[in-house]
């Protein structure tokens, strides 16, 4: 039987960083910083005002890697870059997620992050 090539879906991750800046041009300072010290790609980012009392960035990160486990440890790598102290939640064989309130770049108040697995992983 003759399968049909089906190119896989890149594995992704979800990124928030939560801030205390005052506007949009002082909250990309800080995520630019951020990324920086991410030391990755970073793709379809939004910034979110949260009423008055800092912003919010969110964003999605597409890895090269080819297996959940793969994932995992990038993931976890690139969080120590940016944060310390992080406390993992969910279940690390299909749905994780981290939260941190230590980050490495001063005005950022937490940074988390999320993956799922999907099934094909």
């Amino acid at each position: 039987m003759i399968k049909k090539y089906v190119p896989k879906k890149p594995m992704m991750s979800h990124w928030f960083m939560r801030t205390n800046a005052k506007n949009d041009k002082n909250t990309m300072v800080l995520f630019n910083r951020f990324v920086k010290l991410l030391d990755s790609d970073v793709q379809y980012f939004q910034c979110i005002p949260n009423n008055g009392v800092g912003h919010t960035v969110k964003w999605i990160m597409d890895h090269k890697v080819t297996s959940w486990s793969e994932l995992l440890l990038e993931v976890m790598r690139l969080a120590q870059n940016v944060g310390n102290g992080w406390l993992l939640t969910g279940d690390v064989t299909s749905h994780c997620s981290a939260w941190c309130n230590r980050p490495r770049v001063a005005g950022v108040q937490s940074i988390e992050w999320t993956i799922v697995k999907t099934s094909t992983d």
